[in-house]
């Protein structure tokens, strides 16, 4: 809508334009309209949008309209109409102080935006004879200084202007903006030339008080006030003889900017819906993607819903969410500190397990369905053990394990867990039980013991029983849940929707470009071109670490591992990113195993308390054609040169797509492998030590393949502190020594594709593997024949599926 009012002022104009007139007249240079312009052009809310200096178009945020009308001795004096969209200008201003009225067309782009910006334009007038060029450009170098140069050329009249403007903003931001701005024409004088000093004062959000001296001893004051999407602004011009003065009148109509409605007459009058159906993901394709929302879209919106003066509660509608134990406790965290800001939050759930529950529990007030269920049973965590069914298909296993806790081929050589797998599983579990318990107890108001009691008495809830034990506070449905904002917030409210907030739909207060931190995903399996994409995920890390602007790296993992070459190559490539700036890690649901050897060289390691972490060790094991050839009608055959050049060698199974090799290796061979992973061992375990800057005993003493939770490896050493992405985002500012009253602009990488493939794939597969093995145990079996015989540092492919 916007864009199209835009437009249609831009084609009204030129139609205008294009009507004739009697006479030529010459155009007017930039000093002509100082009874237009409270401010130079770059020091105050973009001045005429383009028309003086088209630089300032970069600073434009979305379409927006002016209209000026300059009044002397109560007739008409002056107007104009100035239209612009980001980087692109149009306007026209009519000037009735000559013997023939005069009306001149500007047309301007610009480039560039944050630290510096540059453009160029057009003008002509309507009779077609007059023609200018002019260009200028900005540099904004920090948030507290601006300066701009323009320039204008009429080569019909050999005319001639040049000036330039300074603007200082000493608390860094417009509450206060000193400025001074000069011009000459042609061959004048620079002493000659028209000078002005001024300031700008900002009392109370969107009321700005102007005023300006001219050397000539002119002078002019003027008030705006911006209601949002429009502002209203009236300026005197006074000059020094007893001639008339100017009376300016401004309407500007676009996206909204800081206003007293907002800050004052709106504050704690909205409300903040959330849906958050779908899956909590990282990043999403740029186009038709199913994915549900990302996690960091989520944690802004709710920092920003604190932030904004509007807002008092904030809903979130938990129905249907996807999400792991971990990143709800980091959305957990952050609704927190919205609670924490002064806000209310309610949380809406239908049917919830245990990480819905404790996401919805730190709300102040829990809404129910009211056909809803609450399953409350605590945590398990198992898995499907395959080696009765490679024996009936006749495939050979052999589970080469040196590290008493890792236990990711057990899957495959067992038939229950060992009693190390038991031990550390037990304990994960029991620490996030621990977690979930005390949090919920405490948000509740009911103590440990009573949440154990619910447990293990109860388990399951409908509406009235979660009432009864105090789990929920209300029932009723998500559409109802503006209703409930008159107990709960005082009184009905307007909703606003993310993109309303004021920290996104606000231009920047600062000038300049804001330094940038940059959040790399290390996410998925590791390897060289799928998962976590080594190759890709190495260069991205080594470009980063060259921008000047990117003041520190977050780089959030989550990956149970896989391939070691993998997992160092991106390794190495922090360490060399981090020589250069602060690189911190971020834990998600699982980093261990290759996962942690992703996080070891970071300068800090924030985790969740129930990040599946550790687990510093590596595993190896040989598949082997065990009659499943024969079975199938299969058999292979071969020509050598080398001893053991057929390690390896063997059939392709069907619908598996993986090789198993013919034989297993022999006892000489078996020796060499040994040597191989203890070897890989050794090395991840002086790689952490060298990393964590502790002593390799020391790390021995916690490593052995053993899992830990996010809690358990912080006091071990394994993590500095505990904490979502946000946590480690202000890490990373600290660590940049980035002033704290100073926003960032957070990049992220890798940057995801265009498409998702899995919007192209029919949604019912023919029969193939996945209806055969679960497609954890498929991956793990994939990678073990990948590899087969070597050293790798992979969880248990099942170990992050808790229920």
């Amino acid at each position: 809508m916007r864009a199209r009012v835009v437009v249609m002022s831009v084609a009204t104009a030129l139609l205008w334009s294009a009507s004739t007139a009697s006479a030529q007249a010459p155009l007017p240079f930039a000093q002509a309209y100082d009874a237009m312009l409270p401010a130079p052009p770059g020091a105050l809310g973009n001045g005429l949008l383009g028309y003086v200096n088209p630089a300032v178009l970069s600073y434009v945020h979305g379409p927006e309209l002016r209209l000026v009308f300059v009044r002397r001795e109560g007739a008409l004096h002056q107007w104009g109409l100035f239209t612009a969209a980001p980087h692109l200008g149009f306007g026209m201003v009519e000037d009735r102080s000559l013997d023939k009225d005069v009306r001149s067309y500007h047309a301007a782009v610009a480039a560039g935006g944050g630290g510096l910006s540059f453009g160029a334009g057009y003008g002509w007038s309507q009779t077609g004879g007059g023609q200018l060029w002019y260009g200028g450009l900005l540099a904004r170098p920090v948030r507290f200084v601006s300066l701009g140069l323009a320039g204008w050329h009429a080569p019909h009249q050999d005319r001639q202007e040049v000036s330039c403007e300074v603007g200082l903003r000493p608390l860094g931001t417009d509450v206060l903006t000193l400025f001074a701005d000069g011009s000459v024409r042609g061959r004048q004088r620079v002493a000659d030339g028209r000078w002005c000093v001024g300031g700008a004062l900002q009392p109370v959000t969107g009321i700005y008080v102007v005023g300006r001296y001219f050397r000539d001893g002119a002078f002019t004051v003027g008030l705006s006030l911006s209601l949002g999407k429009a502002s209203f602004a009236v300026q005197r011009r006074s000059p020094k003889d007893t001639g008339p003065d100017d009376l300016a009148y401004t309407v500007r109509v676009g996206k909204a900017t800081p206003n007293f409605v907002d800050s004052h007459l709106l504050r704690g009058k909205c409300w903040l819906p959330m849906e958050l159906k779908g899956a909590v993901v990282y990043q999403r394709r740029r186009l038709m993607d199913v994915a549900g929302h990302k996690l960091s879209d989520l944690l802004f919106t709710l920092q920003d819903a604190a932030e904004d003066p509007r807002v008092a509660v904030v809903a979130v509608n938990l129905s249907g969410v996807d999400v792991t134990a971990q990143l709800a406790w980091e959305l957990r965290r952050q609704l927190a500190e919205v609670r924490r800001s002064g806000k209310k939050v309610i949380a809406y759930i239908d049917r919830g397990d245990m990480t819905e529950y404790h996401l919805a529990s730190v709300a102040d007030w829990v809404v129910m369905d009211r056909e809803g269920m609450l399953t409350l049973l605590g945590y398990v965590t198992g898995r499907t053990f395959l080696k009765g069914t490679l024996d009936k298909l006749g495939i050979g296993y052999e589970e080469w394990r040196y590290f008493k806790y890792k236990s990711g081929a057990e899957v495959l050589s067992r038939e229950q867990m060992s009693e190390a797998d038991r031990e550390q599983r037990l304990a994960w579990l029991q620490d996030q039980y621990a977690i979930v318990r005390d949090e919920v107890a405490a948000s509740r108001g009911f103590s440990p013991a009573y949440f154990d009691s619910l447990i293990n008495n109860a388990g399951v809830f409908l509406p009235e029983q979660a009432m009864r034990a105090h789990l929920v506070d209300t029932i009723g449905r998500w559409k109802d849940v503006d209703q409930l904002l008159v107990s709960v917030a005082g009184g009905k409210k307007k909703k606003l929707a993310p993109a309303e907030l004021a920290n996104r739909q606000y231009p920047p207060a600062e000038w300049g470009s804001r330094p940038q931190v940059a959040v790399v995903y290390a996410i998925g399996e590791c390897d060289m071109e799928q998962g976590i994409n080594a190759r890709k995920l190495e260069k991205d890390l080594l470009r980063i670490a060259e921008r000047r602007r990117v003041k520190a790296v977050v780089v959030r993992v989550d990956s149970p591992g896989g391939d070691a070459l993998a997992s160092d190559l991106v390794a190495e490539a922090m360490k060399k990113c981090r020589a250069k700036k602060p690189v911190i890690v971020s834990q998600g649901s699982v980093a261990g195993s290759g996962g942690y050897w992703l996080s070891m060289y970071g300068d800090a390691i924030v985790s969740t308390p129930a990040t599946i972490t550790g687990s510093i060790g590596v595993i190896g094991g040989w598949l082997w054609n065990k009659g499943l050839g024969e079975r199938l009608g299969m058999s292979s055959d071969h020509v050598q040169v080398g001893e053991h050049a057929d390690l390896g060698f063997g059939i392709t199974l069907p619908l598996l797509g993986v090789e198993i090799p013919d034989r297993k290796p022999t006892l000489q061979e078996q020796e060499r492998l040994e040597v191989l992973i203890r070897t890989l061992y050794r090395d991840f375990v002086n790689k952490v030590a060298e990393g964590r800057r502790i002593q390799p005993d020391a790390v021995e003493e916690i490593a052995q393949g053993r899992i830990w939770s996010g809690a358990a490896a912080k006091s071990r050493g394994l993590v500095d502190e505990l904490g979502g992405l946000q946590d480690a985002l202000q890490l990373a500012r600290q660590r940049a020594q980035l002033p704290a009253g100073a926003r960032i602009e957070v990049v992220e990488l890798p940057r995801p594709g265009l498409i998702n493939p899995e919007v192209l794939m029919p949604k019912v597969a023919p029969l193939g593997t996945r209806d055969i093995l679960p497609p954890q145990e498929l991956r793990y079996l994939r990678l073990i024949a990948r590899f087969p015989g070597q050293p790798l540092p992979v969880l248990p492919p099942d170990l992050h599926l808790v229920r």
